[in-house]
């Protein structure tokens, strides 16, 4: 993970020597079913699995010409947690991803407008040139972690690879001809993240056997993102 980590901020450097950056924060809340039922029966108690977390992004803005749809591949990072407080076997749960985000913004109020957007150089009407859908596939590198009570055993980790879709509605407004703020609210599906042996991680594969050790997760997103464009004008 801390070669993943240094990637993602070489790649974040190089993109902020180009232009026409985008850097965003999210909050997460999250949903693991599979996982949450395992850890549930395995623990005996209600086990609601990394329910929410934060993430960074870095993206790098380019558009078609004539056209208000924009692309912005994105590289992210996200990190959720579970502590638990008085259990005798299991101390908490970690979970951090490094994501690649094929994002496209289409303005489709405002799809054939003439528009230096983000800007807002331009006049026209604030509404249908700010608001847009978001779609979003990408994947993710997932970095699994399950800490024992001291006591017990040494944490034990896990990776994975999983691929998403997502869909967001977002709203851009323009500050300047170089600064854009862009709130924004979206949906995430993984259709599989697998942990692997996450049963026997718990001592309790047989008596929830039917649970599978791969999990669907459902994501929304609130954040907000500010762009960059100090090629502007050049």
């Amino acid at each position: 993970m801390r070669h993943v980590l240094f990637c993602f901020f070489l790649l974040a450097t190089s993109f902020s020597s180009i232009g026409q950056i985008g850097i965003s924060v999210k909050q997460n809340f999250n949903d693991f079913p599979f996982w949450d039922d395992r850890a549930t029966n395995a623990l005996r108690t209600p086990i609601d699995l990394f329910s929410n977390g934060q993430e960074i992004g870095i993206d790098y803005w380019f558009k078609l010409n004539n056209t208000r749809i924009e692309f912005l591949p994105q590289l992210a990072y996200s990190r959720s947690q579970t502590a638990l407080v008085g259990d005798d076997f299991v101390d908490g749960y970690n979970l951090n991803q490094a994501h690649l985000n094929l994002n496209t913004n289409i303005y489709f109020l405002d799809l054939k407008s003439d528009c230096d957007c983000p800007t807002f150089s331009k006049q026209g009407n604030f509404f249908t040139k700010g608001l847009f859908l978001q779609l979003s596939p990408g994947i993710a590198y997932s970095f699994e972690k399950i800490n024992y009570v001291p006591a017990t055993q040494n944490a034990s980790t896990d990776t994975d690879f999983s691929f998403k879709i997502g869909a967001a509605l977002g709203f851009d407004i323009g500050i300047s001809d170089l600064l854009t703020i862009t709130p924004i609210v979206g949906y995430n599906w993984y259709p599989s993240v697998n942990w692997n042996n996450f049963d026997l991680l718990h001592y309790d594969a047989v008596s929830i056997s039917n649970t599978p050790n791969e999990t669907k997760v459902t994501q929304l997103q609130f954040g907000i993102r500010v762009g960059f464009r100090p090629d502007y004008g050049k």
